[in-house]
Protein backbone atom coordinates (compact mmCIF):
# COMPACT_ATOMS: atom_id res chain seq x y z
CA UNK A 1 0.00 0.00 0.00
CA UNK A 2 0.97 3.55 -1.01
CA UNK A 3 0.24 5.70 1.62
CA UNK A 4 0.89 9.62 1.58
CA UNK A 5 0.03 12.32 3.80
CA UNK A 6 -0.71 14.19 0.86
CA UNK A 7 -3.84 14.50 -1.41
CA UNK A 8 -2.92 12.47 -4.88
CA UNK A 9 -3.72 15.80 -6.96
CA UNK A 10 -1.21 17.89 -4.78
CA UNK A 11 1.44 14.62 -5.18
CA UNK A 12 0.88 14.61 -9.23
CA UNK A 13 1.27 18.57 -9.12
CA UNK A 14 3.69 19.37 -7.10
CA UNK A 15 6.08 21.17 -9.38
CA UNK A 16 3.38 23.78 -10.35
CA UNK A 17 2.50 23.75 -6.84
CA UNK A 18 6.24 24.90 -5.58
CA UNK A 19 6.73 26.66 -8.66
CA UNK A 20 3.57 29.01 -7.61
CA UNK A 21 4.48 28.82 -4.11
CA UNK A 22 7.58 30.21 -4.60
CA UNK A 23 6.30 32.62 -6.89
CA UNK A 24 4.04 33.86 -4.52
CA UNK A 25 6.41 34.24 -1.77
CA UNK A 26 9.32 36.21 -3.81
CA UNK A 27 7.02 38.50 -4.86
CA UNK A 28 6.06 39.38 -1.60
CA UNK A 29 9.41 39.73 -0.48
CA UNK A 30 10.08 41.98 -3.27
CA UNK A 31 7.10 44.32 -2.31
CA UNK A 32 7.94 44.02 1.78
CA UNK A 33 11.37 44.93 0.78
CA UNK A 34 10.97 47.53 -1.87
CA UNK A 35 7.55 49.41 -0.14
CA UNK A 36 9.20 49.12 3.14
CA UNK A 37 13.20 49.68 2.32
CA UNK A 38 14.03 52.06 5.68
CA UNK A 39 11.91 50.05 8.22
CA UNK A 40 12.86 46.75 7.42
CA UNK A 41 16.25 47.73 7.20
CA UNK A 42 15.98 49.03 10.93
CA UNK A 43 13.88 46.30 11.94
CA UNK A 44 17.22 43.74 10.66
CA UNK A 45 19.99 46.37 11.99
CA UNK A 46 21.75 45.57 8.45
CA UNK A 47 22.86 48.96 7.79
CA UNK A 48 22.09 48.27 4.17
CA UNK A 49 18.68 49.63 3.35
CA UNK A 50 20.11 49.97 -0.91
CA UNK A 51 21.01 46.09 -0.97
CA UNK A 52 17.74 45.21 0.58
CA UNK A 53 15.78 47.12 -1.71
CA UNK A 54 17.87 45.85 -5.21
CA UNK A 55 17.30 42.29 -3.57
CA UNK A 56 13.21 43.09 -3.58
CA UNK A 57 13.54 44.30 -7.13
CA UNK A 58 15.28 41.46 -8.13
CA UNK A 59 12.63 38.87 -6.90
CA UNK A 60 9.84 41.10 -9.14
CA UNK A 61 11.62 39.33 -12.30
CA UNK A 62 12.24 36.19 -10.68
CA UNK A 63 8.79 35.54 -9.29
CA UNK A 64 7.25 36.27 -12.88
CA UNK A 65 9.58 33.54 -14.34
CA UNK A 66 8.44 31.05 -11.87
CA UNK A 67 4.88 32.06 -11.97
CA UNK A 68 5.07 32.03 -15.48
CA UNK A 69 6.39 28.22 -15.62
CA UNK A 70 3.97 27.17 -13.41
CA UNK A 71 1.22 27.87 -16.26
CA UNK A 72 3.29 25.83 -18.94
CA UNK A 73 1.38 22.84 -20.01
CA UNK A 74 4.37 20.43 -18.99
CA UNK A 75 7.43 21.35 -16.43
CA UNK A 76 10.28 19.56 -17.15
CA UNK A 77 13.16 18.79 -14.90
CA UNK A 78 15.52 21.43 -16.25
CA UNK A 79 12.81 23.70 -15.27
CA UNK A 80 13.02 23.23 -11.60
CA UNK A 81 16.86 23.26 -11.36
CA UNK A 82 16.82 27.10 -10.74
CA UNK A 83 14.75 27.41 -8.31
CA UNK A 84 16.30 24.69 -6.16
CA UNK A 85 19.65 26.58 -6.55
CA UNK A 86 18.62 29.95 -6.05
CA UNK A 87 16.53 28.88 -2.72
CA UNK A 88 19.87 26.46 -1.30
CA UNK A 89 22.08 29.44 -2.19
CA UNK A 90 19.73 31.90 0.06
CA UNK A 91 19.84 28.94 2.63
CA UNK A 92 23.80 28.97 2.82
CA UNK A 93 23.68 32.96 3.17
CA UNK A 94 21.19 32.87 5.42
CA UNK A 95 23.60 30.67 7.43
CA UNK A 96 26.48 32.57 6.81
CA UNK A 97 24.91 35.82 7.82
CA UNK A 98 24.00 34.03 11.23
CA UNK A 99 26.75 31.97 11.79
CA UNK A 100 29.68 35.00 10.79
CA UNK A 101 28.66 38.08 8.60
CA UNK A 102 26.85 40.35 10.79
CA UNK A 103 27.66 40.91 14.21
CA UNK A 104 24.87 43.86 13.88
CA UNK A 105 21.85 41.99 13.18
CA UNK A 106 19.40 42.96 16.04
CA UNK A 107 17.55 40.10 17.96
CA UNK A 108 14.24 40.49 15.13
CA UNK A 109 16.70 40.28 12.69
CA UNK A 110 18.52 37.25 13.77
CA UNK A 111 15.28 35.61 13.98
CA UNK A 112 13.55 37.09 10.43
CA UNK A 113 16.91 35.80 8.80
CA UNK A 114 16.74 32.18 10.32
CA UNK A 115 13.27 32.06 9.44
CA UNK A 116 13.93 33.51 5.92
CA UNK A 117 16.29 30.63 5.63
CA UNK A 118 14.39 27.91 6.69
CA UNK A 119 11.40 28.57 4.26
CA UNK A 120 13.73 28.17 1.68
CA UNK A 121 15.11 25.15 2.83
CA UNK A 122 11.77 23.68 3.04
CA UNK A 123 10.99 25.08 -0.70
CA UNK A 124 14.23 23.99 -2.12
CA UNK A 125 13.43 20.68 -0.79
CA UNK A 126 9.53 20.38 -1.58
CA UNK A 127 10.95 21.39 -5.16
CA UNK A 128 13.58 18.83 -5.02
CA UNK A 129 11.20 16.28 -4.30
CA UNK A 130 8.75 17.76 -6.97
CA UNK A 131 12.04 17.77 -9.55
CA UNK A 132 12.53 13.71 -8.91
CA UNK A 133 9.11 12.42 -9.35
CA UNK A 134 9.39 14.46 -13.11
CA UNK A 135 9.80 12.26 -15.96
Amino acid sequence: MNASLLPRPLVADLPRVTLRLDGVVSAAVGLVLVVGTRPVDRFLGLGAPLALAAFGAICFPYAAMLLLAARRPAITRPMMLLPILLNTGLVVASAGLLLGGAPDLTRGGTWTNALFGDAAALLAAAQFVARRRLQ
